[in-house]
């Protein structure tokens, strides 16, 4: 048994978690959905603590695309700060192919490449997107889970 770090990738959402607000939303679903944002918020820490971020091409290419000019400075530090970067290089035969079942299993396009790049790079990927995790969990090749179960999991 090995006692190396475990290979996170988070995705943009769950690393923009600490930026969310609930106050659009409608008054009697904020204070549910703030202490949820809340227990996000903890989570990314304990696992940024705790695991070896890797940075991909999808992150710098999402976060390169936010508009709001602190967040995509907050998110291009921190990944900056990623012990493992993955280079941008074009896809081998293999993640081409991989990124095609991937899509074709009804991942969307942003999805599919930090899935794509999670199981290539890292031990695990974490999302915030219910809908991402449970089709990733479905078909991916390493085990996908949302902030909250990561932080029980990293220790």
């Amino acid at each position: 048994m090995t006692d190396r770090r475990r290979r996170a990738h988070i995705d943009i959402c769950a690393l923009q978690r600490p930026f969310d607000r609930a106050d659009d939303l409608p008054e009697d679903e904020q204070e549910a959905v703030a202490a949820r944002f809340a227990a996000e918020v903890e989570a990314l820490e304990h696992v940024l603590q705790r695991s070896d971020l890797v940075a991909t091409p999808a992150h710098y290419a999402e976060a390169a695309r936010c508009q709001d000019e602190p967040r995509r400075n907050y998110m291009e530090a921190l990944l900056r700060t990623a012990p493992i970067q993955v280079p941008l290089a074009p896809l081998t035969l293999t993640e081409s192919a991989r990124l095609t079942a991937i899509r074709a299993a009804g991942i969307k396009e942003r999805d599919a490449y930090h899935l794509m790049y999670a199981e290539a790079h890292a031990d695990v990927l974490i999302t915030v997107d219910d809908d991402f995790l449970t089709k990733a969990t479905k078909i991916g090749t390493i085990p996908a889970c949302s902030l909250t179960q990561a932080q029980a999991e990293i220790t």
